[in-house]
């Protein structure tokens, strides 16, 4: 073949290499012969910067050779020079011969579009999930592909540890033989604490692989072998960082009251994982109590479950707490008092005596309305716990009295929380303008729960279809043959209307033309809306 004499193009003064060298006032030339990987024969000579890369090179190189970058591969004595590498760096003494091999084109698009991300190797054929230099790159930018390679590559320790570099968990999918291999191990724990999980064999057991996985990861401890479970200072490092690691620790170590301590210290529940000489210990238990606002007292002895202290501790922290405790705690009203003002829900684990007492249910009322299902006796009755019951949940009025829900006072606070609570009023309240009017502005569908006389009230109804033209189904009669509500029912929800109106007003042209521009409007989104179109929309379950 002929000679090509080729000059790479120095760098602009001043410019800094990507890889190796530094800055220079003047190139420092080094000199290249390439030559046919096969014929021997030389394609060009040439001189470089020092600090240019083997990959500016190719593609210098490329009009020269007929071979685009991607394309070629430069050896020199056999070794394959990677694109990063500087010449400087290769050319000890200023010079080097260099075999240059051109691939497949078809492979060098491959390989370019792996390297680009534009293919991944789980979509490529069993080929080249069997190319070695398709895998790495693949591996090099995410190395969970591992588990598309061959199963030859997953073989390989090169690969596998360019895999778990980058992605720890990648370590799974890993022959058998480099999972047990201590260093794959390392690096795969170093990149994702809980890749130990796939570790097998004897690094297991290995001291420090154990011990920088449940730094990051207490519950890592759990993939661990025996010996480094035995371990305290193991065991206090993952404890520390995730308190119900204790789990895992060995007997002896979930007996010792340091590293129990610690784990109830990071969390309270860590106490069900203590041994009994420590779920007895006060000083445990309180640290526990306080780190898991109390729900750890089930965990405790029974002799601290019985202890007034710790039990005032517990639903001070979660009042639902006072359902694991002694029947005897059940009716201590300090007891019981703490626990509803922390959650009113508390109220039915406590005894029936003090759910008569009307104090005791107030307190649950005002922390929890619906806690007023638990009451017994007169305070289930009593008009003052009711109407903190409404205005917290206006469906409570189903659980008054008769009398009470011909209160007035009383249905307006309801009403006023939820408009559908009309529905539990009495009759005549159902008929009184104000109490629906106030459910109407709460709750535009509650005009199907007043009275017929009401529902014929012109400026009632049409306080109820302004907000929803729905509404205009529960109307009376009276009120759905009236011009002004039909119109201002279609205007609100269209066609959708209509078919409530009187049969009259459903044939009124202007009523037809007002209810077709209405739902262009609709259709653009200027009002339309999902409870809208859901005739039961703003009823609670």
């Amino acid at each position: 073949g002929s000679r090509v004499e080729l000059c790479v193009p120095a760098r602009p003064p001043g410019a800094r290499a990507r890889a190796g060298g530094g800055e220079s006032s003047a190139p420092m030339a080094v000199a290249l012969v390439v030559r046919g990987g096969l014929s021997a024969s030389v394609l060009c000579e040439l001189s470089a910067e020092r600090s240019q890369l083997v990959g500016e090179l190719k593609a210098s190189l490329a009009p020269a050779v007929g071979a685009l970058a991607r394309d070629q591969r430069l050896l020199l004595g056999g070794r394959q020079l990677q694109d990063h590498e500087v010449l400087g760096d290769i050319a000890e003494h200023g010079a080097a011969e260099l075999a240059l091999v051109r691939i497949d084109p078809a492979r060098g698009k491959l390989l370019e579009d792996v390297r680009g991300r534009r293919k991944q190797l789980e979509n490529l054929d069993a080929c080249a999930r069997s190319d070695r230099e398709v895998v790495q790159l693949a591996l090099e930018r995410d190395g969970s592909s591992l588990a598309y390679a061959s199963e030859d590559l997953r073989r390989d320790r090169e690969l596998v540890l360019i895999a778990v570099r980058g992605d720890g968990m990648a370590l799974r999918h890993a022959a058998d033989e480099l999972r047990s291999d201590l260093e794959v191990a390392k690096a795969a724990v170093r990149r994702s604490a809980m890749a130990l999980q796939h570790v097998r064999g004897p690094p297991r057991a290995d001291r420090s692989l154990v011990l920088s996985a449940v730094r990051v990861r207490g519950d890592a401890l759990a993939f661990a072998a025996e010996e480094p479970r035995t371990d305290a200072e193991i065991v206090l490092a993952a404890v520390h960082q995730e308190g119900l690691a204790l789990e895992h620790a060995s007997a002896s170590l979930r007996a010792d009251r340091e590293i129990v301590l610690a784990a109830v210290q990071r969390r309270g529940a860590a106490l069900q994982f203590a041994a009994p000489a420590c779920t007895g210990d006060r000083e445990v238990v309180r640290v526990a109590l306080e780190n898991s606002c109390g729900s750890a007292l089930k965990y405790a002895s029974e002799e601290l479950r019985r202890d007034r202290e710790m039990v005032l501790l517990a639903v001070r922290g979660d009042g639902l707490m006072l359902e694991h405790v002694p029947d005897a705690m059940k009716h201590d009203r300090e007891v019981v008092l703490a626990a509803v003002k922390e959650s009113g829900q508390a109220l039915a684990h406590a005894s029936e005596q003090l759910r008569r007492d009307r104090s005791v249910v107030m307190a649950a009322v005002a922390e929890h309305g619906p806690a007023l299902r638990h009451a017994c006796g007169p305070p289930a009755a009593d008009r003052g716990l009711l109407l903190t019951a409404v205005r917290q949940q206006g469906a409570l009025l189903a659980l008054a009295p008769a009398p009470l829900r011909r209160d007035k006072t009383l249905v307006l606070a309801a009403v006023k929380e939820d408009g559908n609570a009309l529905e539990h009023a009495a009759e005549s309240l159902r008929g009184d303008r104000d109490v629906v009017l106030e459910a109407l502005r709460r709750t535009p569908m509650a005009l199907q729960y007043a009275s017929l006389a009401v529902r014929a009230d012109v400026a009632v109804v049409l306080a109820a279809v302004r907000k929803r033209g729905w509404a205009l189904r529960h109307a009376a009669p009276e009120a759905q043959r009236d011009r002004e509500v039909v119109m201002a029912a279609v205007y609100q929800c269209g066609s959708c209307a209509l078919e409530y109106a009187a049969p009259e007003l459903q044939r009124d042209a202007e009523v037809q033309r007002a209810a077709f521009q209405a739902d262009k409007e609709l259709r653009r989104g200027c009002c339309l809306t999902a409870s809208d179109l859901d005739p039961t929309a703003g009823r609670r379950p």
